[in-house]
């Protein structure tokens, strides 16, 4: 339904969940599933729970593990839901308790570059599976919401678990986050990004694509960044990593959710932007936009400002 609705809630628990707990004996196997007692647990488990998942009982495992720390979460796809489901848990529970557990994930989650890189950035320890094993006693860190819906006391916690120190940005300074190029994970989304880089080269705006980029590279352009026009996507979770003072994000007529505007709102950044990038819309057009914005100055205190074209 995203596209169709007009309505962006910010979500939250009634009961507040706490994000640690326990289990004991968990099978846990190659998907990320978690079993107690021949029985699979959505507490216990890294992706959401569906009818293969239920027929797919794990058989005697492989070996046993005394102690380790599983994930809950709903939609382990992309570099977004690692960001928003599973480093935020673990920087809530790395600055409660100060260490952890060696985490256990699935083999072909730990396989990713910026999974491991971020880990080595935590501090923590991981194992990898391919077959089921056995958790004597299980750490296990909850999703502690509902939907990709960021507090600052949260984006606090992933600054300080990932050791970050934002560099200023120089004021005036503008960059352009393009996924010209970029393959995501998840579901395609087409935007015009040879008619926008057009447009922020017309304006003055510098450009990133973000296909193939390290994170020494977001961390070498933070001076650059103060404000950001950036597409709908992924790349937007390097904002915890600049001092960024206004975002203007940009999406296709196909989709938009409020994830990103939350997590800067969690950052601080209340001067958001949000311009939606349609068949009508023309470089001169979305220069002009670009321009009169850049003219203005940073508003510390302004909602969220919607545009369409």
């Amino acid at each position: 339904m995203a596209g169709t609705e007009f309505n962006q809630y910010r979500l939250k628990y009634d009961i507040p969940r706490n994000v640690i707990g326990s289990a004991s004996n968990v099978i846990y196997t190659a998907k990320g599933m978690g079993w107690v007692n021949g029985r699979l647990e959505r507490r216990l488990s890294f992706q959401e729970v569906n009818l293969k998942h239920l027929l797919d009982k794990p058989s005697r495992p492989a070996r046993r593990l005394e102690r380790g720390t599983i994930l809950q979460a709903q939609t382990p796809k992309t570099f977004g839901d690692w960001m928003s489901e599973h480093v935020s848990s673990l920087a809530i529970a790395l600055n409660r308790l100060g260490t952890l557990d060696p985490l256990i994930l699935p083999s072909h989650w730990l396989a990713k570059p910026y999974v491991k890189r971020d880990l080595a950035r935590l501090g923590i320890e991981a194992i990898a599976i391919d077959e089921p094993v056995e958790i004597a006693q299980a750490t296990v860190l909850s999703k502690t919401r509902p939907g990709h819906y960021w507090t600052a006391a949260e984006t606090d916690n992933l600054r300080k678990a990932l050791k970050v120190t934002p560099k200023p940005a120089r004021p005036g300074s503008a960059v352009y986050l393009s996924r010209l190029g970029e393959k995501g994970e998840g579901p395609q989304r087409q935007m015009n990004n040879t008619l926008i880089e057009a447009a922020m080269m017309a304006a003055g705006v510098s450009i990133i694509r973000t296909a193939g980029r390290l994170l020494e590279e977001y961390l070498a352009a933070a001076g650059n960044a103060e404000t950001v026009f950036a597409d709908h996507g992924s790349a937007m979770y390097n904002l915890v990593y600049w001092q960024t003072k206004r975002v203007v994000e940009l999406h296709s007529p196909d989709y938009w959710d409020g994830s990103f505007l939350m997590f800067a709102d969690g950052l601080g950044i209340h001067d958001y932007h949000v311009w939606m990038v349609g068949e009508t819309m023309t470089v001169d057009a979305l220069r002009n936009r670009a321009l009169y914005l850049l003219e203005k100055p940073i508003d510390h205190n302004q909602a969220p400002i919607m545009l369409a074209g």
